[in-house]
């Protein structure tokens, strides 16, 4: 639906009817899967909740999300040596006094605004 839609973030949720909110590890691998395919498509995989009648769970919140940015577990072996050679480059870069940042290809928050998201670090509010 995601791509029909033309969305460029998504928020993955279900449910664990019988309250126990803690991710299995099928729901961590799945997620991971969901992120590297949203690289892929270009949609931003912003937060995967379980929610239970009186509890939920969020991977952003609890720093799952994170981890799992930062995971090469599912990236093609091909993606994650372009990832280093561009690291790298863009180290040598920054050390040449040009002024560029280092910048570390496919981290979480790429192409979206922070500001007002409570739960972000450098959050506006």
């Amino acid at each position: 639906m995601a791509v029909w839609k033309n969305a460029t973030s998504v928020v993955l949720v279900h449910n664990h009817s019988a309250g126990e909110v803690r991710p299995s590890d099928a729901d961590k691998d799945l997620t991971d899967h969901l992120i590297q395919v949203g690289r892929i498509l270009n949609i931003h995989v912003v937060d995967h909740l379980i929610i239970a009648p009186e509890t939920f769970f969020s991977f952003e919140i609890t720093g799952l999300m994170a981890e799992l940015w930062e995971s090469t577990k599912y990236v093609p072996p091909y993606e994650v040596a372009e990832r280093i050679q561009e690291a790298k480059e863009e180290g040598n870069s920054g050390r040449q006094g040009k002024g560029k940042g280092r910048r570390v290809v496919g981290r979480r928050g790429e192409g979206r605004t922070e500001k007002g998201c409570r739960n972000c670090q450098g959050s506006a509010g």
